[in-house]
């Protein structure tokens, strides 16, 4: 045989040697690993459905706070999930901390919450400190925002009294900036970068029982929608009366002139919200405040059929011989439409005189 054919055979089986070598380490560390904690059997237990392994393992001891590596997920989140409530108490029981956070930053009020099995009782049993609470997850959300989501008032009041913090966002995708001044509208407001807070989320979804619970926690009425408009102005736009009324009643302003003209009186008369209008005569609104095309709010009742509303504001002093763009009266638009009751109620004598 040739030296340089033994040198090739030599070369070989060296490879091979350290092949072998290799798998053989390989092999040990596999077969030698440290055996799971009871904490970690509990965790697998868990997440496996296997309640009656679970039990037997919180007997032996285990750790209920045990982490899994890459998530941080704990037992307590695992139950949470799912929504075992035996298992949720039973794990408290044994000292399972509602603080814990996994890798994202939720708790396990939040795998509750996201993981569809929310309830009220639960989410009070899952409460972690009012710190931790007002915290968001690396999503960018609170656990108010999730649970303002299910549409849930029930589990928002827990988390309210929990100290949750009312003037919250409303969830990802918000933009971190502040309120634009009270009566900067438009063009200008839009470059102020605005917070989709919670409550103005609401008011714009019509969930007048999650703003009910807002209100009742001090959130702040002074706020704008993402798109620039008063939160009064989106309740009109929704045509829900008592929610106008409500956010009134709690010092939501008054004051002001939308982009497009609308001023809340305006708004109540378009949108047909003779609570509202109400609501806003008695804190003082202005009457004949004019819109961009010239519109009073008496001037849009009458155009729009809306008697009730027109007797009213005439009730309390508005002007009827004020023009539009098109240089109509409110009595102009009544006969025009073919209203001839407000017609006739607008040419009463003294009738907005």
């Amino acid at each position: 045989m040739s030296s340089a054919a033994k040198y090739t055979g030599v070369i070989l089986l060296v490879a091979i040697v350290a092949v072998f070598v290799a798998g053989w380490r390989l092999y040990s560390s596999a077969n030698h690993r440290s055996p799971k904690t009871l904490g970690e059997q509990l965790l697998e237990a868990l997440n496996s459905s296997q309640i009656v392994e679970a039990h037997k393992l919180l007997i032996a001891g285990a750790d209920v706070n045990t982490r899994e590596t890459s998530t941080g997920e704990t037992c307590l989140m695992a139950a949470a999930r799912v929504g075992d409530a035996g298992m949720i108490l039973e794990l408290k029981q044994h000292g399972a901390s509602c603080d814990n956070m996994d890798a994202s930053g939720q708790t396990a009020l939040d795998y509750l919450i996201s993981g569809g099995h929310a309830t009220a009782p639960l989410a009070q049993q899952l409460l972690p400190s009012p710190a931790r609470l007002r915290k968001k997850t690396t999503y960018g959300e609170t656990a108010l925002a999730s649970a303002a989501a299910t549409g849930d008032a029930a589990i928002v009041h827990v988390l309210l009294e929990g100290g949750a913090d009312s003037n919250t966002e409303a969830g990802p995708g918000s933009q971190a900036a502040a309120i634009a001044p009270r009566g900067v509208r438009g063009a200008a407001a839009a470059a102020t970068a605005r917070t989709d807070w919670l409550l103005a989320s609401e008011v714009k979804a019509d969930n007048i029982e999650i703003v009910r619970e807002l209100l009742s926690h001090k959130a702040r009425v002074d706020i704008d929608t993402p798109e620039g408009e008063p939160i009064l102005l989106a309740a009109e736009k929704a045509g829900d009366d008592i929610l106008a009324q409500l956010l009134i009643e709690r010092g939501c302003p008054i004051v002001w002139k939308h982009d497009k003209g609308t001023t809340p009186l305006i708004a109540a008369a378009q949108n047909n919200l003779p609570g509202t209008m109400e609501a806003l005569l008695k804190r003082g609104a202005a009457l004949d405040v004019q819109g961009a095309q010239g519109e009073t709010a008496l001037i849009m009742a009458a155009r729009e059929g809306r008697r009730t509303l027109v007797r009213s504001l005439l009730r309390h002093g508005a002007n009827s011989s004020l023009c539009d763009s098109t240089k109509h009266t409110a009595a102009d638009w009544a006969r025009e439409q073919g209203f001839a009751e407000i017609a006739r109620d607008l040419a009463a004598p003294g009738a907005g005189q």
